[in-house]
């Protein structure tokens, strides 16, 4: 058997992302997680500009996208999660 899940992240161009996707087992989730990952990412690039006086724009890609995993993967992804 299958499971289709779905995983959300970031990455900065041309580079492998930092950390593996985070995995969620509905699109809601994952997209409220980018959300909020990203609002974190505003806020921290406009402290940044209010103290330098230099704005810069957010970098990094960000991704939500639908994948299938074996039972034994989700197994996996799931006790991780925990």
């Amino acid at each position: 058997m299958s499971k289709q899940v779905w995983i959300a992240g970031w990455n900065l161009p041309g580079y492998l992302p930092d950390n593996p996707p985070a995995v969620f087992e509905t699109e809601e989730e994952a997209n409220a997680y980018i959300k909020d990952e990203r609002e974190s990412a505003d806020e921290m690039y406009a402290e940044a500009a209010s103290e330098s006086g230099v704005a810069e724009r957010d970098p990094y890609h960000y991704f939500v996208e639908q994948i299938t995993v074996s039972d034994e993967e989700w197994n996996e992804m799931r006790d991780a999660l925990v």
